[in-house]
């Protein structure tokens, strides 16, 4: 019961001035996407987006002491369901195995990897036996030992 009384007192010394609390909420629920181990399955997002709804509802009819909770349960979740949204819009095909075989593309970018060889970045990516749909739009490739036969330069195919 003291920690009711406490969540009360704390809330009417904020009145007025909760509203800078919503980033903080909002980010809390980003930060807690990005911490699971595991990629939420359908029926955990067809559950946020149920909630969500039931929440504003609630939130729409409810006693203002209890809609301030409601609110910040709302913000967590929509931070959560945001991260995870932009997580999937911008995922791009990844190969899961190491592929050993030949690999064509244009050459973007050279740099050198942590073992100080030669690293390639190529786009419009063609490998061998591997369908377009699960190609990756750009491969990284370390050239390991001399390369007498080949100059890198950016736009090379």
């Amino acid at each position: 019961m003291r920690l009711l009384e406490w969540c009360r007192h704390w809330l009417d010394g904020q009145r007025g001035q909760l509203f800078p609390w919503a980033p903080v909420l909002y980010a809390a629920g980003i930060a807690f996407y990005f911490s699971l181990t595991r990629e939420p399955g359908p029926g955990v997002w067809i559950g946020i987006g149920l909630a969500l709804s039931a929440l504003v509802i609630i939130a729409w009819i409810c006693a203002v002491e209890r809609r301030l909770v409601v609110v910040a349960l709302t913000l967590l979740m929509a931070g959560f369901s945001v991260a995870g949204w932009r997580a999937h819009s911008v995922a791009e095909v990844v190969l899961g195995y190491r592929y050993y075989g030949p690999v064509e593309g244009r050459i973007v970018a050279i740099d050198r990897s942590a073992s100080d060889a030669v690293r390639l970045t190529l786009d419009r990516v063609r490998l061998k036996d591997v369908p377009p749909a699960r190609t990756p739009a750009r491969v990284r490739i370390s050239l390991h030992g001399m390369q007498g036969y080949l100059v890198p330069e950016p736009g090379l195919t």
